[in-house]
């Protein structure tokens, strides 16, 4: 295949620290040069709604995957001529209903139906054109293969009346609500994220969504030219930063693609590894760590061991002190013994003498 992938779920800080699972998922299926990718986002209200991600995202993945088998096999141009998006739509409202009576199997294990609400955004790629869709918030951004052309993004997230509200797969108006394009284009860059990354990566602009170009050309640009492991460690550690952790402390979840005709991956249907905040690598060394403190803390951290060194030898030497004074007094007291002792047995010697006197003159 000719696409380069990153895919990658961390954990948000506030979910390690409310020890709640991450409730993102995001997986991708290449077939030949076809890449059908997905995400959600479990609802934070959603007791067990990282199963519902999971489950929604293997379903979306499945079933997508063999619609364009069988599609492909009726219609064998299908990679260079998409269907048009009254079709493309009516695919994927068939796909939320198979998500649904999937989930509402899922309810016989014990689950309530409500506990596995999440968004949905899936995909599906070819070298000339793009079909998508979205149910929630969360984004889908391409970049195509023309000279000076623009970020753009493909549906605005879907926001409730209230803030962090948004359209679940499980939600009454989920079907009405549900977004679908196609693209008669070939798109050489795709970023698809739940909405962990949205107020790094999208602006709300005169009451509308646009990407941030600045956000997303060197994503692009690093996959583009650098090694794909190598980026993929690069993307990871970027997740898990504290420069982003300062901005969001939600699940992240991307998938990062790019079409490159030079390009051919062996391993193309890797699922990804949920990581922890802070876990993207190991540092080589304690300067790895410390260079990468931001200088105020680092002046702070210096400052209170510099604090507590001074006090530990402020108290050393004055126990040193005490201890010589003490040896100091002793050596005195002992001083004055010798010289008592000295004095009792001289005066006991001469009372002797005079007493041996006095016998010999009697």
């Amino acid at each position: 295949m000719n696409w380069k992938i990153i895919s990658h779920s961390v954990m948000g800080t506030s979910h390690e620290k409310g020890n709640i699972p991450c409730q993102d998922y995001g997986s991708y299926k290449v077939i030949n040069n076809i890449l059908i990718g997905v995400v959600s986002d479990g609802a934070g209200s959603a007791k067990h709604s990282q199963i519902g991600s999971q489950l929604t995202v293997e379903t979306t993945i499945n079933n997508l995957t063999r619609w364009f088998k069988n599609i492909s096999q009726e219609y064998p141009d299908i990679e260079q001529n998409p269907f048009d998006q009254s079709y493309m739509k009516q695919v994927f409202q068939e796909n939320w209903e198979i998500v649904i009576q999937n989930l509402q199997e899922k309810t016989k294990e014990g689950y309530s139906y409500k506990d596995l609400s999440c968004t949905l955004l899936a995909f599906i790629a070819t070298p000339n054109w793009i079909a998508a869709m979205q149910i929630g918030d969360g984004f889908i951004v391409v970049h195509s293969q023309e000279e000076d052309s623009n970020y753009e993004l493909l549906f605005p997230p879907s926001k409730g009346e209230y803030a962090n509200q948004t359209v679940f797969v499980t939600s009454q108006n989920a079907l009405s609500e549900l977004q679908s394009c196609v693209i008669n284009a070939p798109q050489k860059f795709i970023f698809a994220s739940t909405d962990g990354l949205e107020k790094l990566a999208i602006k709300y602009i005169n009451n509308s969504y646009l990407p941030y170009k600045d956000f997303f050309q060197p994503f692009e640009e690093d996959i583009e030219n650098n090694k794909l492991e190598e980026e993929k460690e690069s993307v990871l550690a970027f997740l898990n930063s504290q420069d982003v952790n300062k901005r969001t402390d939600d699940d992240k979840t991307v998938l990062i693609c790019l079409f490159d005709e030079n390009f051919v991956n062996s391993t193309p249907n890797q699922p990804p590894k949920i990581t922890r905040p802070g876990k993207a690598r190991k540092p080589n060394s304690i300067n790895t760590t410390i260079s990468s403190l931001n200088p105020n803390l680092l002046l702070f951290i210096l400052g209170i061991i510099s604090f507590f060194w001074l006090s530990f030898l402020s108290f050393k030497i004055a126990k040193l002190n005490e201890q010589i004074s003490v040896q100091i007094n002793l050596t005195n007291e002992t001083k004055e013994e010798i010289k008592n002792l000295q004095n009792d047995f001289k005066s006991n010697r001469k009372n002797n003498e005079k007493s041996l006197e006095t016998k010999q003159s009697k």
